[in-house]
């Protein structure tokens, strides 16, 4: 054997490598590796007990049972057992036979993080606790039923679990759950103050008193969070109840990621306590009260106020159904009034987002209601010269361009409207020093440019190509030809246009030969 497969770093490059083989090829891998020199058995064995999706693999390692109540551990089976750092539950059954008394308290006591999905959440303590348990992800059926019996006992034996984490597992910090929650979860999460890491996605489970008491744990740094259900005031006096001393108290103070949904008085409650200069990256899917604009540029003006200097990475996804708003505001408007307001109404523009001209080190910005032109965007590239990912619209938001409108009445049969022509890609490509990412719901061009360009865009969504008058599938070359001359450096082209696509993939591979 060449001495360079006895350094360890080298062998974990090929054990990553057969990690991505696919199927159940990797453990067959593993197992045969193990068997080929002594000094591969252990790190082929570490990665081949690594992860375990159920019982069953380990169960394999103990005699074979004659009815017997207690089975004796036997050497194999308990030096599987020690390299096991992941486990999946998915099924509540358990072996009918006990362990030794001696043997224990807990099977893998390097166990990591433990996946529990419905009826594997009851599944005995012994095969899924650890004090070096990290991270636990928890799977529950939604339901709007709190009677639903089943739910109910999974909900109370992963709130029994996490008690006895918090007690015996002083690493435990990162903790998922997706599902309904009851009050037995709801008070064992509020009470889990270590954790830096929490995803609650429970639709109208979680109560506000809740997210008040994840509020104030010190050390969380990432939240992903369900909580359009939670009124604003109520979330307020739930924090003020908390605080009576100190109306002014500041929550989440050490939160560097928030991912929310969540309303827009809600969303103006959290951002008023939120510490200055501690938000890095805030992911928006809201629902807005009555005048969006309006309550949208105020929560913009104090997400500056609290992040100018600190926040790289901003998404705002708005599913305000903007008509009933605009019913709810002025509800004797006539459709002459409504007609003229449409252009309001659409998506957000320049100077709805002026406020965020302050925070000039965001690195990514997504917004998926736009209302820009062509101009707008070189305002942007001076707000955000470190801008490295923008996206204005997505794919499946394409639009046409209002040029491409003066000669169809109405709409396409591809997409609605955007203001965006396809002059834009070139502006953006002169306009963005350190862009690597774009996605515009303007038509792509199909004239070539000659100019500077200095973006080194590698990933690129575009609008459909069909929305342009008098486009042919024949136009597909141009308009690939026209990109790579914006953008040199492209890898990955995604458009609604398959003709488009195709050529891009003939172009690329046609570079590389």
């Amino acid at each position: 054997m060449h001495q360079a497969l006895r350094i360890d770093e080298i062998l974990q490059l090929i054990f990553d490598f057969c990690s991505d083989l696919p199927d159940t090829r990797p453990r067959w891998t593993y197992a045969q590796l193990a068997r080929c020199c002594k000094t591969w058995t252990d790190p082929a064995l570490d990665r081949l007990w690594r992860r375990m999706d159920g019982l069953g693999p380990l169960l394999a390692l103990l005699p074979t049972m004659d009815d017997e109540p207690t089975v004796d551990v036997t050497p194999s089976f308990e030096a599987a057992a020690k390299r096991v750092r992941q486990i999946l539950h998915t099924k509540s059954s358990t072996p009918s036979f006990r362990l030794p008394d001696g043997y224990g308290p807990n099977v893998f006591p390097n166990l990591e993080a433990a996946t529990l999905s419905h009826s594997g959440c009851l599944i005995p303590h012994i095969w899924r606790t650890s004090e070096r348990i990290q991270r636990v992800s928890v799977s529950l059926s939604f339901s709007r039923k709190e009677t639903d019996a089943h739910i109910i006992a999974w909900n109370d034996a992963v709130a029994r679990y996490l008690e006895k984490l918090r007690v015996c597992a002083p690493h435990f910090h990162c903790l998922q759950v997706r599902g309904s929650i009851f009050d037995s979860l709801n008070a064992t999460v509020a009470s889990l103050s270590q954790l830096r890491s929490l995803t609650i996605q429970s639709s109208r489970f979680l109560t506000s008193n809740t997210l008040a008491a994840i509020a104030t744990f010190p050390a969380l740094r990432m939240l992903e969070v369900h909580a359009d259900h939670i009124r604003g005031e109520e979330f307020e006096d739930c924090l003020s109840s908390l605080h009576p001393d100190d109306a002014d108290a500041m929550s989440f103070p050490a939160l560097e990621e928030l991912t929310i949904r969540t309303s827009g008085l809600l969303l103006t409650v959290l951002l008023t306590r939120l510490p200055v200069g501690v938000m890095k990256k805030l992911h928006l899917d809201m629902v807005m009260d009555a005048h969006p604009r309006t309550d949208m540029k105020s929560v913009l003006e104090l997400l500056a106020q609290k992040a100018a200097g600190s926040l790289r990475d901003l998404l705002l996804d708005d599913r305000t159904e903007r008509d009933s708003l605009a019913a709810v505001a002025d509800p004797n408007a006539n459709a002459e009034d409504a007609t003229s307001d449409a252009h309001s109404q659409r998506g957000y523009t320049l100077d709805d987002l002026a406020p965020l001209a302050r925070v000039r080190q965001l690195r990514s910005f997504v917004l998926k209601d736009a209302d820009l032109v062509d101009g707008d965007l070189e305002v942007l590239a001076r707000w955000w010269p470190e801008l490295e990912r923008l996206e204005l619209g997505a794919n499946e938001d394409v639009c046409m361009s209002d040029h491409e409108h003066e000669h169809d009445e109405g709409t396409s049969q591809h997409g609605c409207k955007t203001r965006l022509s396809p002059a834009a890609y070139a502006l953006v490509a002169r306009s963005f020093r350190l862009l690597e990412s774009l996605s515009l719901s303007a038509p792509p061009p199909r004239a070539l440019e000659v100019t500077t360009f200095v973006a080194q865009v590698t990933s690129l969504a575009v609008g459909d190509a069909r929305a342009m008058p008098g486009y042919t599938a024949d136009a597909a070359p141009a308009v690939v030809d026209a990109l790579l001359a914006i953008f040199p450096a492209l890898k990955r082209l995604d458009s609604p246009d398959t003709e488009v696509i195709e050529r891009f993939e003939t172009a690329l591979a046609d570079s590389r030969t």
